[in-house]
């Protein structure tokens, strides 16, 4: 027997949700394994993204220590 169109929409939803689920997960795994690589190896903006990287890093601590005060 044929799914039909709503059928097959609820199972797409209910995929998407379980997609959602395991990628936020990995994405705190990754995020972990990038955090330590960065300590291990003392890695700059600049190493990882390029010039352009660290000044915009610099500027938004500048920003962020204003804003404090």
């Amino acid at each position: 027997m044929a799914q039909t169109y709503e059928q097959i929409q609820a199972q797409i939803e209910k995929l998407q949700a379980q997609a959602e689920k395991l990628r936020a997960r990995e994405l705190d795994d990754v995020v972990s394994k990038i955090r330590e690589a960065v300590k291990a190896y003392d890695l700059t903006p600049e190493m990882l993204f390029g010039p352009r990287a660290a000044k915009v890093a610099s500027k938004r601590r500048v920003s962020a220590s204003r804003k404090q005060k």
